[in-house]
């Protein structure tokens, strides 16, 4: 509270009379801006009608109530009567005319004549008795019911306007309401002080400080640029979003550059041969050849008799082919033939694996640049792959292999921000060489576990090839997955906490 303030504040007063308490006051302050009463109505019903809103530090009168509007509570607030100083008595009005005089009542009928009653005797006159005490006052009756209101009487005359009323005057100013109360508990009619931009007046009916809204003054300048704040703290993590919908089909890539020939492969066995077909029918005789060239003719000569039969002359020699046919038409199908036997089958991929051992809860530790375990391989068929006790995988044969590798895994230091700590990064390499072929990394911000994919081709050219996988981050990670005790089944294929599929595409 400034000085100005201080000398407004009300002094309690030492002496009391009759359980009141009496207050002295400062030296009158200056004359505070007033209000202005923008009219009257008769009853709140007429001021809600034609004002049900209003602005901040409008007022009217009604019944010698001062309504003003709140903008806290959107009403028109009483905040108690404002009555002028008394004006003088106006002159005393004409004499008004005398009524006529009314017609006299009719007069009623005599009453019959009762009977004289009959004289008793004279009785003796009895001696004057003591004055008695004067008895104690009876208690106080109780408060009777205060009678029906009785009926509005008519409007008088409008009367000759009174002096103009005394304005609210503002005594000061407090930061808080409850500072106001604190300081002046109770209040006389038209005290009002400044909370904040608000204007709280002393109502007496019901009493209490009233907010009557804001007052406001003209809009100061544009103050200058604050200082930019520190930046704030990073904010935690905000749950896992929903999964949303899978993206537009991306455009199709360029054409890969053309992988080298892979080496020629052994020649397969031969296998045996079918059963003979069997035997389709004859085709047709193939057309006459052509004829040789035509003798000249000799002259005829006569018939002569046919002679015996001579005997069965030796066999020519054989004769040179004539000319190749037309092939003939096929001839009908013959039955299916009996179903071979099986051949070997071909699955050219392996699905490796590493089981949740579930003996510490902290999980696998694996340091920085330190291989991750694998420890089973089922489902090599054909024996492409080889798994070694040392967690390394052979290719024996070149080719082009798609990689697939999921693994379940935390950071030991978790990222507050993007950076170095609180990584996760997985990668499959050959043994003895820096190259990631197939891998994967993301920040771990504090989440219990993280789930590292990895997706990629791989090509090897010679056989034998030796690979591993990797931790590719710069601390160590925890590999660990579910406990079977909290799954329906404790398969080891329910939680693994390492799985990769190598297939052959070629």
């Amino acid at each position: 509270m400034n000085n100005y303030d201080k000398a407004l504040q009300k002094v309690k007063c030492a002496n009391k009379l009759y359980n009141k308490t009496y207050y002295c006051y400062g030296p009158t302050g200056p004359a505070g801006k007033g209000l202005t009463i923008l009219g009257t109505y008769e009853t709140i019903d007429d001021l809600i009608k034609n004002h049900p809103t209003g602005n901040s530090g409008d007022n009217y009168i009604i019944d010698n109530n001062l309504y003003i509007w709140s903008e806290n509570n959107k009403t028109w607030q009483n905040i108690g009567p404002i009555v002028g100083p008394q004006g003088e008595i106006g002159p005393t009005g004409p004499q008004g005319e005398q009524g006529v005089q009314g017609a006299p009542g009719e007069k009623g009928e005599q009453g019959v004549q009762g009977p004289q009653g009959i004289m008793g005797p004279q009785g003796e006159m009895g001696i004057q008795g003591l004055q008695g005490p004067i008895g104690q006052a009876g208690p106080q009756g109780e408060q009777g019911d205060i009678g029906p209101t009785g009926p509005q009487g008519l409007m008088g005359p409008m009367g000759p306007a009174g002096t103009p009323g005394t304005s609210v005057t503002i005594l000061g100013s407090f930061d808080t309401l409850e500072a106001l109360k604190q300081e002046y508990p109770t209040g006389n009619q038209g005290d009002s002080y400044l909370v904040g931009p608000n204007l709280y007046v002393w109502s007496v009916d019901p009493e209490g400080w009233k907010n009557v809204g804001e007052i406001k003054g003209p809009k100061g300048d544009v103050g200058e640029q604050g200082i930019q704040g520190p930046q704030g703290e990073q904010g935690e993590r905000g749950p896992q979003g929903i999964q949303g919908p899978p993206g537009i089909q991306g455009p199709r890539g360029e054409q890969g550059i053309q992988g080298e020939p892979g080496l020629q492969g052994e020649q397969g066995i031969q296998g045996p041969v079918g059963p003979q077909g069997i035997q389709g029918v004859k085709g047709d005789t193939g057309p006459q050849g052509p004829k040789g060239d035509q003798g000249e003719v000799g002259p005829m000569g006569p018939p002569g008799e046919r002679g015996p039969q001579g005997e069965q002359g030796e066999r020519g020699p054989q004769g040179l082919p004539g000319d190749m046919g037309y092939p003939g038409l096929p001839g009908p199908e013959g039955p299916q033939g009996p179903q071979g036997i099986p051949g070997p089958l071909e699955i050219p991929s392996a699905y490796f694996m590493t089981a949740n051992d579930e003996l510490d809860p902290l999980g696998i530790t694996i340091n920085a640049g330190a291989r991750i375990p694998i420890e089973t391989k089922i489902y090599d068929m054909n024996e492409n792959f080889e798994l070694s006790e040392d967690n390394t995988i052979t290719i024996k044969n070149g080719g082009v292999y798609r990689v697939d590798i999921m693994v379940e895994a935390y950071a030991a230091k978790a990222a507050i921000y993007p950076g170095q700590q609180g990584v996760i990064g997985i990668g499959l390499k050959k043994v003895g060489e820096p190259t990631i072929y197939v891998g994967g990394s993301t920040w771990d911000y504090q989440e219990p576990v993280t789930r590292i994919m990895a997706h990629g081709i791989v090509t090897t050219v010679l056989s034998d090839d030796v690979f591993e996988l990797v931790n590719t981050s710069q601390e160590e990670i925890h590999l660990v997955s579910p406990s079977s005790n909290t799954l329906v089944n404790n398969s080891f294929f329910a939680n693994p906490i390492v799985t990769m599929v190598i297939e052959r595409l070629k």
